[in-house]
């Protein structure tokens, strides 16, 4: 299952993204009952939610919307690895939460502010956010090695899980506790240095001309490390 998603995120092109002012969150690729909510920042709701896969997945699925709020869950088992596809249509949408062993990958256009919550799950985010607030809780993977040109990261692991990004321009708030982790990966500095800069947060070096090539193959490897410590 986490080879299948790593492929996803970064190879076939099935996770196409969203444009965070009109969302189409086309893939998710399940193991376990999942949670997924999408929250607008206004309260005018989503239109044309479309659901997408193998058909007892489909009537699995429960869509219910409050709000600005749309949230999809299963209650039930589903098959290691199924996929399901969501479209829908949604102005500004704001934060992402994505649960219980679900992958997800958002593409985010310049200027936005991103907020995403995990909880035991795989999420990867690409784009030019100019700020992105992510909480990991127990377990799982947050990868924020494709976003371009972030302003600002307020970013925090609980009880466990990995968070990786590439160092922010401005501001940056870190806190990790349990066994979480976060890796900041910083450009231009000498390569291959690791050091402990606080308890659970780490700074990694990498050259400029690696970041494109080295950026998939740390998440392969990540994603892997994560799942094993998962077991």
């Amino acid at each position: 299952m986490v080879n299948a998603q790593a492929d996803q995120v970064e190879g076939n092109g099935i996770l196409q993204g969203f444009d965070v002012s009109i969302a189409s969150f086309h893939t998710l690729v399940v193991d376990g009952p999942f949670h997924l909510s999408l929250s607008n920042r206004t309260s005018a709701g989503c239109n044309n939610i479309q659901l997408a896969s193998d058909e007892n997945l489909v009537k699995s699925v429960l869509v219910k919307q409050e709000g600005g709020v749309v949230t999809l869950s299963t209650k039930q088992p589903v098959l290691p690895s199924a996929r399901i596809s969501v479209s829908l249509d949604c102005n500004n949408l704001r934060v992402i939460e994505i649960s219980n062993y679900a992958s997800g990958h958002v593409h985010a256009t310049k200027g936005t502010s991103l907020n995403v919550v995990c909880e035991n799950a795989y999420f990867a985010v690409s784009g030019h956010p100019n700020k992105v607030t992510a909480r990991l809780v127990n377990s799982g993977v947050i990868s924020l090695l494709s976003v371009g040109g972030m302003d600002r990261a307020d970013l925090q692991v609980i009880n466990g899980g990995f968070i990786y990004t590439l160092e922010p321009a401005e501001h940056v708030e870190f806190s990790a506790s349990g066994v979480g982790e976060i890796h900041i990966y910083r450009p231009g500095y000498k390569k291959n240095t690791y050091k402990r800069i606080q308890p659970g947060i780490y700074e990694r070096a990498i050259g400029f001309d690696d970041i494109a090539s080295n950026s998939n193959r740390m998440k392969f490897r990540d994603w892997g490390r994560a799942r094993e410590r998962m077991r």
